[in-house]
């Protein structure tokens, strides 16, 4: 019987609000989904280059990282094990992955610079923040857990300035990764 309860224990998730998720990825996305989410950076009202291809983690290349970037400016997300999956598959996987960081107050990207709220934008002083689908977010961009569509924009500008929409929320039609549709031979 006691181990009847560990294999239970295991497969059932985070019970014991340790805030460890022992999940095996049942929870969307699940292990064999493909989602996508448009993202970009804003750094006083110029948009950066899209965050260069990677599909291995920075900091262990045999790592192959199912959340991770075709340099086409969207997230790409297929989990390919549980630790990318469900709650797991969030902005902070794909900035670790990418070797980057990120914060409430300030964010270090592919462009090697670190941008923190206080840093001047023609003059102005300027502030982290972050938008999901058009809307202003509070706190930590890392904790957002992703979702198929989704349209993140990070910026640092001067306070009451408009973050704007991601140019690449314009390919979420049609990812790089995904063969177009084909018709039948006649």
């Amino acid at each position: 019987m006691l181990c009847a309860v560990l294999a239970v224990g295991a497969c059932g998730g985070d019970d014991d609000d340790d805030g460890v998720d022992i999940s095996f990825g049942d929870e969307p996305p699940a292990l064999g989904d493909h989602w996508h989410a448009a993202f970009g950076v804003n750094v006083c009202g110029e948009w950066l280059a899209n965050a260069p291809e990677f599909h291995n983690a920075a900091d262990d290349l045999s790592l192959q990282a199912g959340v991770h970037s075709h340099g086409d400016g969207l997230v790409h997300i297929h989990p390919f094990v549980s630790g990318e999956a469900g709650a797991n598959a969030t902005m902070g996987k794909f900035f670790e992955y990418g070797g980057w960081s990120a914060g409430a107050d300030s964010f270090e990207v592919w462009d090697g610079a670190v941008h923190q709220s206080g840093d001047l934008c023609d003059g102005q002083a300027a502030v982290v923040s972050w938008t999901l689908n058009g809307e202003a977010q509070d706190g930590d961009i890392t904790a957002h857990r992703l979702a198929d569509g989704d349209v993140i924009a990070l910026a640092l500008i001067p306070e009451g300035d408009e973050v704007g929409r991601p140019p690449s929320a314009a390919d979420l039609d049609a990812p790089s990764d995904l063969a177009p549709a084909t018709s039948a031979p006649d």
